[in-house]
Formats: structure tokens, sequence, C-alpha cells
């Protein structure tokens, strides 16, 4: 793993040597053939995977020379094609001093750029910077009009070849956990997950060209992390990295960028994180019941305190300025010293920093003479283009505490926003970055210390960043304005560095938090409710000490006045109700948001009661429901409930006894047959907003609704319901449909409140299923015209056979059984399908059956 980047002082890579394993080279030959070929036999049967050579179970050290020759040699065999010769296989090898010989890939990236020349017809002489140039040239060649359809063809095969072997090697990662391919050990998966990202990314613009997708083989590699992260989480458990920490970086990072954090000292290591969880950590958390200790810059100083006047404050807040210390020339600080800013006249640094590293005061607005002194002093190294700075603020000396004053701490919050927007610089003070010396190191590692610090775990720090002209993060070797270092990263593609994702994914975790121009910044924050989605994205996993505060920090950075949210009661679902209210218009998704925990006050139980945690292990966050309806900007917070316009049905049931009927199994799902003959699936999910009592809509004897991410269900029923379709063969069966079941307390004028029950999925049932059951319940409306409740069985058992014998005169009836008979494997015959119609119709008459009512398409909803 030579070619991975690496932190300054690695933790993991010095000790961690993959063992070369292989006993002969790679042969050349096709990839999947390669076992067969050297009397090797794979298989894989009720999840176990098996190997065995010539019919006989090898050793396990044979077994690990093969698997290595064959998945490690061979894929760098099949991506580079006939390039590769198998005496490469000996770059690759890496010989200690006592004869031990390791895997190396300290050439991987040159013979890579070999094989791009090569492809190009380049001479294998030429200089890295020619054949860098080629490697352009060759990109350009295939992507312009230029191209011939024979080297097209080639590049195709290529790499068709290329993913077929890729795919297999997902395969069998995906079963080392429980098969034999153990013998490869850990080290040796990481090895083959690192080569196959890489092979990947070197193929990704050609790719990309000709099929007009990125690949899917760059997270099918991932799949060996089912045993790589234990392996690494248990090292970084050693190392002191918290918990939380790990689960951020687990739940939401390739396997090359764990790599790297997992080779990196952690921040807070310092602290026991015993009593850490995956959500937070606790040394994070301000002791609320607790004495709050405030830091000392050195720990022998017993400096006196420094405080700001709550009248000074007062005054200045009454002006509607923004208070700031005042730096005096013999270096010392006047105590009680502010001064008032209005606008852009007075020039002042505002400190960004963490609360648990003591430089915050719950108390009083104080801090150590020390620190202030300290203070003055990083603001005057900053190399700012303005007149040197000579006013500071810093919340803890600049609002007023809340137990004292708890308006004019509320008038001091209002202004927060204005504060860092005003101030020329912000300064980000975090321990773990300033104990890192940014000189000599590379801008990957100081992007990586900035990514896993305490400040960007934070929701606080996160509008202190977005909000200023201008961020610098203080380093052990002075501050530096990371936008700048940003931009000097040079974002070269070809070739395709391994360096490549690892950098542009870290730096991009970093770019999350907007630290853009403030002219940029403006723009983004013009209509912030439209990216609710991305503030999600933003502040999932970061940390607040009091939750009440978190509608507050969002206030701000949607450009909200926050004003409402101040003023509500001090409880976390108030506040965020307060919030909600003020947004004009939220993404339609939200709507069928499965966030863990919603508000529970009237009019806002659609509202997720929190925009953080927990964080995602998968693609998808269903915390703003289906990522098809993230954009359509339409759901209007009412006192009401949301209001959105969307299709939806009337659910009801006919000749059920006790609610819904299941007269008709789909196993857990109800079965409902829309007005035009087709029939779907619906399946109930979990509670929809906070338990309330008696959420089961198939036992409630009110009118139930069911709403839909979209028509396109409903949209052909009312274009055919005119024509009384019965049986729409020619309709495919549709993927699943994200819905929500609800209650309905009233309509009047096309407006429909509901109050949502339960997340549903819904799936339009295959043609010839449809078929069937319509079949069924028109059987069983002729028994209920025929029979009366106190015939015997054994009439009501006749008659069934009788309307099933007439449903058959149906052809379409007939096939229709009979396709879904073949397709069970069950006997065709016509008995056995007079049998089964009989059967579902007896059912039918005894049960009833589901159907709907289409809901007008000028409906709105409002669903709370």
């Amino acid at each position: 793993m030579d070619h991975l980047p690496l932190p300054g002082k690695p933790t993991l890579a010095d000790s961690l040597r993959i063992p070369y394993l292989s006993t002969s080279l790679y042969d050349g030959g096709p990839f999947a053939d390669y076992p067969a070929r050297h009397g090797w036999q794979l298989s894989i049967r009720d999840g176990k995977f098996s190997i065995t050579r010539n019919g006989e179970s090898p050793t396990r050290d044979a077994t690990a020379a093969f698997l290595q020759t064959w998945l490690y040699f061979g894929l760098l065999s099949e991506a580079l094609g006939c390039f590769w010769k198998p005496e490469m296989q000996q770059l690759f090898v890496e010989e200690g001093d006592k004869g031990e010989r390791w895997l190396s890939t300290q050439y991987l990236e040159g013979i890579v750029v070999d094989w791009v020349g090569y492809m190009a017809e380049v001479s294998a002489g030429m200089s890295w910077k020619a054949r860098l140039r080629m490697w352009r040239k060759l990109y350009w060649r295939i992507s312009s009009g230029q191209k011939t359809t024979e080297y097209a063809d080639e590049v195709r095969e290529s790499y068709d070849r290329f993913q077929s072997s890729m795919k297999l090697v997902q395969t069998l990662i995906l079963y080392a956990p429980r098969s034999e391919l153990n013998a490869l050990g850990t080290d040796q998966v990481l090895g083959l997950m690192a080569l196959g990202v890489y092979l990947c990314t070197s193929w990704w613009k050609i790719y990309r060209h000709f099929h007009g997708r990125n690949p899917e083989l760059l997270t099918a590699i991932e799949a060996g992390q089912a045993m790589t992260k234990p392996y690494l989480q248990e090292h970084m458990l050693k190392m002191n990295w918290c918990p939380s920490d790990i689960s951020r970086i687990m739940g939401k990072s390739s396997s090359n960028v764990i790599w790297y954090y997992a080779n990196m000292q952690p921040p807070r290591a310092e602290m026991d994180h015993s009593q850490c969880k995956e959500v937070f950590c606790s040394r994070n958390q301000i002791n609320s019941m607790g004495r709050y200790q405030l830091a000392h810059a050195t720990e022998d100083c017993e400096c006196h305190l420094v405080q700001a006047k709550l009248e000074d404050l007062r005054e200045v807040l009454a002006q509607g300025g923004i208070p700031v210390l005042n730096f005096e020339e013999h270096n010392e600080i006047r105590k009680n010293a502010v001064s008032v800013h209005k606008g852009s006249k007075a020039n002042f640094v505002a400190i960004s920093h963490i609360w648990a590293e003591g430089l915050g005061d719950p108390d009083d607005n104080a801090l150590h003479n020390c620190q202030v002194k300290r203070l003055f002093n990083l603001i005057g190294q900053l190399p700012t283009r303005q007149p040197q700075s000579r006013y500071l603020w810093i919340d803890t000396m600049c609002v007023p505490v809340y137990k004292k004053d708890q308006g004019l701490h509320k008038k001091a919050m209002q202004k927060m926003r204005d504060t860092y927007e005003s101030a020329t610089e912000v300064l980000v003070l975090d321990a773990y970055v300033q104990d890192f010396k940014i000189e000599g190191a590379t801008p990957l590692e100081a992007f990586a210390r900035v990514v896993n610090s305490s400040w960007m775990q934070r929701l606080w720090t996160l509008q202190e960043g977005r909000l200023a002209q201008r961020v610098y993060f203080q380093f052990a070797d002075g501050p530096v304005e990371l936008r700048k270092l940003f931009n000097s990263i040079s974002h070269q593609v070809f070739p395709s560095r391994a360096a490549l994702a690892t950098n542009t994914e870290i730096t991009m975790s970093y770019r999350a938090s907007k630290f853009h121009t403030f002219e940029e910044q403006k723009e983004i924050l013009k209509g912030l409710y439209e990216g609710i989605i991305a503030t999600r994205d933003a502040v999932m996993s970061r940390g607040l000490s009091k939750d009440s505060d978190e509608a507050l920090c969002l206030s701000t950075l949607m450009d909200l006045d926050p004003t409402p949210v101040i003023n509500a009661p001090d409880n976390e679902d108030e506040k965020m109700r307060a919030l909600w209210a003020m947004i004009p218009k939220v993404p339609l998704s939200l709507v069928f948001s499965r966030a863990p925990k919603k508000l529970p006050i009237p009019g806002f139980r659609w509202a997720p009661s929190s925009f953080r945690g927990p964080i995602p292990h998968d693609i998808h966050d269903w915390w703003a429901g289906p990522d098809e309806l993230w954009k359509r900007i339409e759901a209007e917070p009412t006192p009401s409930g949301l209001l959105v316009k969307l299709p939806g049905l009337f659910l009801r049931s006919v000749h059920a006894k006790d609610g819904w009927s299941n007269a008709l199994d789909m196993g857990s799902h109800y079965i409902f047959q829309l007005p035009d003959g087709r029939w779907i699936g619906l399946g109930l999910g979990l509670p929809w907003s906070q338990p309330i009592k008696d959420t089961r809509p198939e036992k409630s004897p009110e009118g139930v609704a069911l709403i839909l991410q979209d028509n396109s269900l409903t949209e052909r029923v009312h274009e055919d319901f005119s024509k009384s379709t019965i049986i729409a063969n020619d309709i495919p069966s549709k993927g699943l449909l994200v819905g929500l079941v609800a209650r309905v307390k009233s309509m009047e004028n096309n407006e429909i409140h509901v109050a949502g029950l339960q997340h549903a999925q819904v799936m339009e049932l295959p043609p010839d299923v449809s078929t069937m059951f319509s079949a069924a319940v028109s059987a069983a409306h002729k028994l209920w015209d025929r029979l009366t409740p106190e015939q015997p069985n054994s009439e009501v058992v006749k008659e069934c056979i009788a309307v099933a014998k007439e449903a058959m005169l149906d052809p379409t009836v007939l096939d229709a059984c009979r396709n879904q008979r073949r397709g069970a494997g069950a006997d065709e015959s016509d008995d056995e399908i007079m049998y089964m119609i009989a059967e579902m119709a007896h059912n039918v008459y005894l049960g009833g059956f589901n159907t709907v009512d289409l809901v007008p398409e000028s409906c709105k909803w409002y669903v709370d």
C-alpha cells in the first residue's frame, strides 16, 4: 500500500507489512479461468465458500499463495491487458534484511503511466512529463469527435474484461468473513482493496466517456470493508480515538480515507473516552451540573480574571453596536474595556473556539488575564490586509451571561450573524489543530487535522465558519487561511494518482462547511431554506452542549430572524417549532421524512425535531424522505399541518368484517384494487411521527387515505377511468413507491386534513396477478348475489367451483393462471387452476376485499 498517501508520522503503516505469498507468477491468461487452468476448484453453496485443488483440501498457506497470485496479480494483468508481462510481478516484491518478502506498490503508479503511454503508442523511454502530456492527448483523442470506432471498441472491450474481473473479486471478498478466503488475512484484503480502488480510478475518465456514468466498481471493491473496518477500528480504539469520531469516519469515508485517518494521531488523545458514545464525545460537552474550569494559558499560571462589566455591555447593545475588547499599546488590557462597533467603522477579529477547551465561562463575562493577552498576541500575527486590528470579540466576554440578564443575552444573540459577518477575520482556536506544525507538512494532513478537530464537530462553530469574510486556523507555527491552502492543492487528474481520491474526499469534508469567499457565501445564504438537505448533511454529526441551541444556530445559518426562536419557551421542541414556522416553503420530500424523532406539537408533527444525527451508514439518508422530491420546494408549513399537493387514494374495504381484508394473500402486504382493474400491494412501515394511540390504519373505523410520492399509479387511473377498464395487461409492474397512510380528519372545499399514521411502500402487481385477483373478486360478486348466509357449506363449495369454471372461460384469465403456476413450478392442469380460482373466490366471499377511491387531482393535503 505504498502508493497511498499517509500523514507525517503514521501510527499503523510502518508496522503493517503485507507478506508476499505467491509461489508462482500470474500466467497472463483470462482472470476468471485462472483457477481451472491450475487445478483449483471454487464453489459457493448456501452462503459457504470452499476451495479445493485437484479434489483435495489444500493447506492454508497454499490457499493464501494461490489467492494472492490470482486476485492481486491477476487483477493487475486484467486491468493492464497485453501491456502486463508476468515478470512485472517481481516489481511488486520488496525483500527485507533477513530475506523476508513483502508486497510493495512503490512502482505501481509508474507502471500505470507506462501502460497509458502504451495505449497512446508512446515510447517507453519518454520522460514522466512527456507521458503526462500523452495521457492528456489520449483522453482528448477518445473524448473528441476524432476517435475511431475500432479504437473505441477496443477500449470498451478492455474495460468490460476488467469490470467482469472486479465483480468476481467483489463476490469473493463479500464471502470472505465466512469462508476459506480468510486464509488471505485482513492485511491482504486491505492491500487488494487499495489496488482495486486505484485501478478503478485509473479507468475513470475513459469509462465515463464510453458508458456515460461513473463506474460502479469504486463502491463494489468496498465490499471488503466488512473485514477491514473492524481491524482498523480496533487499531483506532487502541490509539484512543473517541468512538464518536470512529463512527463518523467509518460511516462516511471510503477505505482509502479510513486508512489515512487510522494512521493519524487522534484528537483529544489525552482524554478518557470510556464514557463516550458513537453519537457524541462526552469530553466535548460542558457539564451543566458541575463547575466549569476556566483554563490558563500555561499550567503554572495563577493570574487574575479580567471581566467585561454588564453595564458596559448593556450600553453598547442598546446603541445597536457590537461589544468588542480594546487592546492597549502597553500590552495590557484595561479591565472592563469595551468599545462600540457600528457597521464597518471598527476593525475587529472574532474568536471561534470550543468551550470544552477552557475559553468559556457560563457564570460570568470573564477570562484569565493570561488568556486575554494570548488572544491579542494571536490576532496580531494575522496577515491581514487591513490596518492592525485593535479590537477583539469573543462570546465569553462580549455576550452577556443568560443567568444575569436574560433580555440582554437575547439581544446579543440576535446580533450573532451581524457579528461574524462584520468581523474582518475569524480566528479558529482548536487544541488539535494548534498542536500541529504546518511547516513541512502536506496540505492534505493540514486539512485532515481540521476535518477531525473538535471545532468541526460542533454546531455553533459551523455558522461561525460560514458567515465570516475570512477564516484563519491557528496552527502551532502560526495562522493559516485554509481557503488559500485549499486552492493551492494540485487537482491533477492525469495520470490518475492514488492520492487524488483521498485528497478530494478529505478536502471536500472541509469544504462542506462552506468556507467560501464572502460574496459567494451571501449568494448561498440568499435562500438557504432551499438547501435544507445540504444543511442537514453539514450539521448531522455536530454536537451541542445545550440541545435547545440548535434552532438558534440554524436560524442564523438560514438567514432567518432569530428573534422568534430566542423568544420561544426554553425547550428544544418549542424552539424548533419556531424555526420551522419561519420557513416559507420546504422540500416536498419532508412529508415522507423518516427522521427518528419528530415534533410532538400539533400542526408540526411532520417536522424533524433535530437536523443532527444519526449519521447514515449507507448512501441514502431518509431523514429528508425520497430524494426524487428533494428539489421540489413546494410544501408550506401552516398551523394546521404541512400543506402539500400530492396524488392520493382513499382506502376502504368491501364485505370485510374487521378493518382491511387479507383474503387475497400477498405475504406482509395488503392488496387493493384500483378503479381501472390494476392491483397494488401496500406494505406498512414504521410510525410516521411520535407514537400515538391506535395508529394501526388497517383496524381504523374512520376514513383512511394513502398519500403517494408521485402520480405514476394514479395518472393512468385518471386517464382511463372513463373507459371502465377491467384488466390492464399492457401495464408492467412498477417499482416501489413511497407512501404515507393517514387518518382523514376532515374534508371540505378540496382541502383534506389528515393525521399521519404509518410510512408505507406501494408496489403495482404484475398484470397476470392483477388478472387473477380481479377474476376472484368477480367470482365473489356472483357468490354474494347467488348465496345466502343460511346455505350449508357444501352448497357454497359447489357454487365456488361453478363460478371458477365460468371465470376460466375467459382465455386471458386462464393464461394468467397458467403463467403464475408455471413460474412457481406448480401443476398447470385445468383442474388445479379451477380449484385455485375457487379457493380465492371463497376467501373473498368470506373475508371481502380492499379497494380505493380516487382523490380528486385538485385536492390539497394538510398533513399533521
